[in-house]
Parts: C-alpha cells; sequence; structure tokens
C-alpha cells in the first residue's frame, strides 16, 4: 500500500511539474530578425563601452602615479 501511494504522488507531482512548466514556452515572443539584429548591436556596443571605461579607469591610475 506504501509503494502506490508513493506511486500516486510522484505522478501528481510529474503531472503538476509538466503543467506548469508549458505556460512558460507559450509566453516565448517570436522577435523578427530586425529585433535580434539590434538587440546584438546594443550588447556589442556595452561591451565596447565597458573596456572603454574600463580603460579609461586604468589610464587615469597610471596619470595619478
Amino acid at each position: 500500500m506504501d509503494y502506490f501511494i508513493a506511486f500516486i504522488i510522484i505522478i501528481v507531482v510529474v503531472f503538476l511539474w509538466d503543467w506548469f512548466e508549458k505556460p512558460k514556452q507559450a509566453d516565448k515572443k517570436h522577435y523578427s530578425e530586425e529585433e535580434i539584429a539590434l538587440a546584438e548591436f546594443l550588447e556589442k556596443r556595452q561591451e565596447i563601452n565597458e573596456l572603454f571605461l574600463a580603460a579609461k579607469s586604468e589610464l587615469r591610475k597610471f596619470e595619478r602615479k
């Protein structure tokens, strides 16, 4: 009897897990190629800005010495 109860609990947990996972997949948006390209451009621009600020900070440290 204990195995049967454990089996039922496992089935319920798997069912609930699957039920909660499906809405997340449905919420995903399909982005156009332009939106993807813009996002990639902005990510690269942000990386370049971060590198520039780090280099500028290092130059200021060097100038203080």
